[in-house]
């Protein structure tokens, strides 16, 4: 459920980035199916007279307004707490941070000062506040969702880079006898530090991107990039170690 609110499907309407089965889960979690439920019933009800029938799904419609701008603070304070546990080192990123459990709090603001006036609504004042709310979740908070998740990754991958990039000299002095001798070993060697080097560009560009407030999905792309040459690194150190054995067998053999 967490990974589902974290990537910011609203749920009802939901974002392209959310797969239909977990906007499901979102829906049951917030009580959003049984409410769908009541309004369609209310909808096709043909024994109610009509104006009872408007009142009863304006009654519905009401309840669900308020279920969404619950359900929505609810995310939002999720993601809050999410961003809130990070532990980042980088100073610049650690201001982006701030400013950002910031914005989470003006979109848990927002979502608040929606509540009052609900029970002065009509028909058509439900249907056009819960426009007004899809449309500055568009605008606003998707892209909010995005950046918390593009920080959250980003930070995941500086600190493998850091563990990363002090395994790599561990490795390095380990072997520097034999890679004199051992051209495959000095093969395996400089994979690693191209993939490593890799990595590191697009950790660095991804933070300048993040910092720039760059298109959300170009940001986390190059960050899974990152982590797949973190991946590519940690693949050469464990071909090197089968180099060396091979070798080793050689000698002895």
């Amino acid at each position: 459920m967490a990974v589902t609110l974290l990537l910011g499907g609203f749920f009802l309407w939901g974002t392209r980035t959310v797969s239909a089965t977990e906007e499901a889960k979102a829906q049951v979690f917030c009580g959003f199916n049984e409410k769908l439920t009541e309004l369609i019933k209310v909808q096709t009800d043909t024994e109610t007279d009509s104006l009872q029938k408007i009142k009863n799904e304006l009654v519905v419609r009401k309840e669900l307004l308020s279920l969404i701008i619950d359900c929505s603070i609810k995310e939002a304070e999720l993601l809050k707490s999410k961003l809130d546990l990070v532990k980042i080192k980088d100073k610049e990123m650690v201001k982006v941070q701030d400013r950002t459990l910031s914005e989470i709090d003006l979109a848990i603001d927002y979502y608040k000062n929606q509540t009052p006036g609900i029970n002065d609504l009509g028909i058509q004042g439900s249907k056009l506040l819960a426009k007004k709310i899809l449309d500055w979740r568009a605008s606003n908070y998707s892209d909010l969702v995005g950046r918390v998740v593009n920080i959250i990754t980003w930070n995941t991958a500086e600190d493998f880079l850091i563990v990363a990039d002090q395994r790599f000299l561990d490795v390095s002095l380990g072997v520097s006898g034999i890679k004199e001798e051992s051209t495959e070993v000095s093969k395996v060697l400089d994979e690693a530090k191209t993939s490593l080097e890799n990595s590191k560009t697009l950790i660095t560009s991804s933070k300048k991107s993040i910092l720039e407030y760059a298109p959300n999905s170009g940001t986390i792309e190059n960050i899974k990039k990152a982590l797949e040459e973190l991946a590519m690194t940690y693949k050469s150190f464990f071909e090197m170690g089968q180099v060396i054995k091979d070798e080793t067998l050689k000698k002895i053999e």
